[in-house]
């Protein structure tokens, strides 16, 4: 009666589905690709044509379709995935021992970050939410069995470049063919932005003193007065660039980059300056932020640069000598 719940229409609800996968897993596999209403899978697809899903921009779509993917092919203990079970089957039980198993492998064996583990946990939670609002009378989902977890907190990344670092990656990238993945760099270094601001940031955003952009992220209007350093060399740059529409554009294709084409292209320049491996591009937001701090920045100048709001600040923001 516990499992079923005290509600005989939504007992005799869950009664049905549970006896027809019984029958299933007796037949062996299922010849119904299809998941079954209230499942685990038929809820993460509920999910994806939800409005919660389409407002989402690609990139988060990307991770978050990831996430569900773990979540219905992690095998328990029966073999069988848990996207044929019924959502409102799943204990807090069977939540914990869940998270402790992907912080060993997934559901291929392959080794999981802790990261990635509390990102399916934070997935997972988000999706009984859904199935609570939308499908909890119908299907029984009435308790939220990734809620109040306790999760192992992920230590902040802190890594931070030198000035030293930064010329080095610049001047190789220069020497090298590559100098858009210097100029994005130094976006990222003396604007204090994100790299998928760097490489999206349009020529309108320029007025050849300072850079006003709308972010790529969180879509904050953030408004950077350019070192004379950066204020040559995107004025330089936008002199000989023509009629293109981005800053950064790749130099191999004369077009933009997008996030893969990226990191891989500036890994290639990090070793070829022989930039250490813990640090990556990503880590010049910091950096600079961390730097603007240091000479004097009050928290106002630093979250109408970066664009975060008080509490991300400290995060970015490394406290220093």
């Amino acid at each position: 009666s516990c499992a079923l719940g005290s509600d005989k229409g939504i007992a005799a609800g869950k009664a049905e589905l549970y006896n027809r996968l019984y029958d299933e897993w007796r037949a062996g596999d299922r010849a119904d690709p299809r998941y079954l209403p209230g499942s685990i899978g038929w809820l993460s697809e509920q999910y994806q044509e939800s409005g919660w899903y389409k407002k989402l921009k690609p990139k988060t779509k990307k991770g978050y379709d990831a996430d569900l993917k773990r979540i219905a092919n992690f095998k328990l203990k029966s073999g069988r995935t848990l996207g044929v079970y019924l959502a409102s089957a799943i204990s807090p039980t069977i939540a914990d021992s869940m998270y402790k198993e992907l912080q060993a492998g997934d559901a291929e064996g392959v080794p999981t970050k802790l990261r990635t583990a509390n990102g399916v946990m934070v997935m997972a939670r988000r999706l009984w939410n859904f199935g609570k609002r939308y499908h909890g009378a119908e299907h029984g989902i009435d308790l939220n069995p990734f809620a109040q977890m306790g999760m192992i907190q992920v230590d902040a990344r802190s890594e931070q470049w030198t000035m030293e670092q930064v010329e080095r990656l610049v001047r190789t990238a220069d020497e090298t063919g590559a100098s858009s993945i210097g100029t994005a760099a130094l976006i990222c270094y003396m604007f204090n932005q994100r790299t998928t601001t760097a490489i999206t940031a349009p020529w309108t955003a320029w007025d050849g003193n300072a850079l006003l952009v709308k972010q790529s992220k969180r879509g904050r209007l953030v408004w950077v007065p350019a070192l004379p350093e950066l204020r040559d060399r995107l004025n330089a740059l936008k002199a000989n660039r023509g009629d293109a529409i981005q800053i950064v554009i790749d130099e191999r294709t004369g077009r933009p980059y997008d996030e893969g084409s990226f990191s891989h292209r500036g890994l290639e320049i990090r070793r070829a300056a022989g930039i250490p491996t813990n640090l990556q591009i990503r880590d010049l937001r910091r950096t600079g932020i961390t730097e603007t701090r240091a000479a004097g920045g009050s928290d106002h100048e630093l979250q109408a640069t970066s664009g975060n709001n008080p509490e991300s600040l400290q995060i970015y923001s490394i406290p220093s000598n």
